[in-house]
């Protein structure tokens, strides 16, 4: 059999790629060629649990030395949004949990938390502030601290489906 000749018909490609769980593979296709490309970038892209990564495609995001939390390292430019919107049309489902390091854990197993500012920089200098994740259909959240609660906001627009949140009473200080 033709492997080339099958892989060339979208449609099969698609599904293979649609059903891939395996990251590196699915990182390699994409460098194929421009049709595999699109469909294993779709796959890559559609459900994001790391906004660290997402948010480093407009500029650099670092901590400082006495910092806790990821900051931009400059300010965002116009020309950055042409790639992030490149990526972002492709969100379909955010999750967000933010763990803290408990006491002996390494902070390498803590996702890189972004300060309230990268939110308000994000939200501040997107061209089309009404959709940061314009085809994004659902939102799971769940943080302990309330400013970065509050931060999911700015990923609520009219075609959003599902919106859950899920804070605990110790965020706000009093129960709710």
């Amino acid at each position: 059999m033709n492997y080339h000749r099958m892989l060339s018909v979208l449609e099969l490609l698609e599904n293979t790629v649609k059903h891939s769980d395996d990251f590196p593979i699915l990182a390699a296709s994409a460098r194929v060629c421009k049709d595999w490309s699109e469909l294993a970038l779709n796959v890559l892209w559609r459900h994001i649990t790391n906004l660290y990564d997402l948010f480093s495609l407009l500029a650099p995001i670092r901590k400082e030395a006495q910092e806790t939390r990821y900051e931009f390292v400059r300010e965002l430019s116009p020309e950055d949004w042409v790639n992030f919107d490149r990526y972002a049309s492709r969100v379909r489902a955010l999750f967000y949990v933010e763990y803290l390091p408990r006491e002996g854990q390494s902070e390498s197993f803590v996702l890189k938390q972004l300060s309230k500012t990268v939110f308000d920089t994000v939200a501040a200098k997107c061209p089309h502030p009404n959709a940061i994740l314009p085809r994004l259909q659902s939102i799971g959240w769940n943080t302990s601290v309330h400013e970065i609660a509050v931060a999911s906001t700015i990923f609520i627009h009219e075609k959003l489906e599902k919106f859950i949140i899920d804070i605990p009473e110790a965020a706000f200080g009093t129960s709710l």
